[in-house]
């Protein structure tokens, strides 16, 4: 069946819910566990929930779900199931009550308030965190079984085009256009966009999962015994990391290295742009907007560079077949990931020299376009070998090994996470080192030392690619 940009648009719109919800948190999130009295040190701890989850929870997620059989499929219910989590523990985060509320109304001691608060929070962070787990997983493992190893470029392209859009939403959700239609919900700015963000996600995993087809046999198949115990899916994740293909193995190589650069970019470039921008006496816009009209354009850039690399990457028109893009098109997916990552890496060396927050901004705004390709290209190597394997064994006609080509979908994307996940935690402690060393030697601007540490890893990935 030919793809067409509706079934594409209806298939992967869910990442763009999923990118609105994140988009909220990190713009607001920092701001109110501010607000309920943690300070700057244990926020960090605290954000460092999500790549903890993901090294932790995805694998048990993907075990589980890739041996599981369902009326609605294998992936359907851990989707459903994870965004009622998302929603019920984002919207209680955003509606937590100030610890000085918190004792009026009950008239307990402030110490008690304050710790009771503090707690509820981080509770709800990780439910947020491990809620998202079975959403993400579920929804990549679910393009991949869904559709055809030919068909696997379009759909991660219309992946990142689902979240470069999604992120786009997220940074125009505050704009005073939108917080003043909510004014009718009676609530402050936090909790009317997470109420916003709830529903958007809500609506486009429904459509992804109505739009969206499991092919029958993977329904009907007998799952892989994992054994009855809570280990059982961990232990079936361990076994399929020793069959993993070679390419499969690179990929993970490269993004363990291309994320212990990208960590300090993703949580710094807000900082970096805003240290630039106080010493500059003619700014006349506040630190909040330039790095809200940053990341605007950040996103935009993202999104521009997708619609960019789908068209160069569109075959020759093959009569009867005109939608398809070919899996001969995957060396020159990872040659041109090779090069984003060699234009990262210099873009963060770059940050040294920068001395003017308009020449800041504007490099932010071009690392759109490594991003953008970061989205797409290790995505789509990874499906289009799992869709291949399965494609060729199912013309081998062995049902027994083309069930366990199909299975891998869910455990490959969470091992592959883990690849992701797991070298934030480390980036996080080398940048803390790193602040630590510059507030040692008196060294004001630290920030930038942090990116550029984060460019030698960059251009390790790049290196790995050849």
């Amino acid at each position: 069946m030919v793809l067409t940009a509706y079934r594409l648009l209806g298939s992967t719109c869910g990442f763009a819910g999923l990118q609105v919800i994140w988009a909220v948190y990190f713009a607001y999130g920092t701001a109110h566990l501010l607000s309920i009295g943690f300070n700057k040190s244990s926020i960090a701890l605290i954000l460092m929930a999500g790549p903890i989850c993901g090294v932790v929870v995805q694998p048990y997620m993907g075990g589980l779900s890739d041996n599981s059989r369902f009326r609605w499929g294998r992936r359907r219910p851990f989707i459903v199931s994870g965004v009622i989590g998302i929603v019920l523990s984002l919207n209680a985060f955003a509606n937590l009550a100030s610890p000085q509320l918190l004792q009026k109304r009950f008239q307990i001691k402030p110490e008690t308030a304050e710790t009771t608060v503090k707690i509820i929070a981080v509770m709800l962070v990780y439910i947020l965190n491990i809620s998202c787990q079975p959403v993400q997983n579920g929804l990549r493992a679910l393009m991949v079984e869904a559709h055809s190893a030919r068909d696997q470029t379009r759909v991660n392209v219309w992946t990142s085009y689902m979240t470069a859009a999604g992120n786009i939403a997220g940074y125009c959700m505050g704009t005073g256009l939108i917080i003043n239609s909510l004014s009718w919900l009676e609530m402050t700015q936090f909790p009317s966009l997470c109420l916003l963000a709830s529903a958007f996600l809500t609506l486009a995993t429904t459509v992804t999962c109505l739009c969206t087809a499991e092919a029958e046999n993977l329904q009907d198949a007998d799952p892989h015994p994992v054994g009855r115990s809570l280990l059982g899916p961990l232990k079936h994740v361990l076994r399929e990391v020793k069959t993993l293909s070679h390419p499969i193995r690179r990929v993970f190589r490269v993004q363990f290295l291309a994320w212990l650069g990208w960590f300090p970019f993703l949580y710094y470039q807000s900082l970096y742009v805003n240290e630039l921008y106080s010493r500059d006496a003619v700014a006349t816009t506040t630190g909040a907007a330039i790095g809200s009209l940053t990341g605007l354009f950040y996103a935009i850039t993202s999104l521009v560079t997708s619609i960019a690399v789908s068209i160069y990457l569109s075959p020759p028109p093959i009569p009867g077949n005109e939608t398809d893009m070919s899996p001969k098109h995957l060396p020159e997916i990872t040659r041109i990931w090779r090069l984003s990552q060699f234009f990262f890496a210099a873009a963060m060396f770059s940050t040294v020299f920068i001395a003017e927050w308009l020449e800041a901004a504007a490099l932010v705004a071009l690392i759109g376009i490594p991003w953008s390709i970061s989205s797409i290209a290790p995505y789509t190597l990874l499906s289009a070998e799992i869709s291949t394997r399965r494609d060729l064994e199912r013309e081998g006609g062995t049902a027994e090994v083309d069930n366990f080509s199909c299975m891998q979908a869910g455990t490959v994307m969470s091992i592959h996470n883990v690849a992701i996940s797991a070298p934030q935690i480390i980036a996080a402690g080398l940048s803390s080192g790193v602040f630590w060393v510059c507030r040692f030697l008196e060294v004001e601007e630290n920030t930038v030392w942090v990116l550029g540490l984060g460019g030698f890893a960059s251009l390790g990935a790049g290196v790995m690619l050849f």
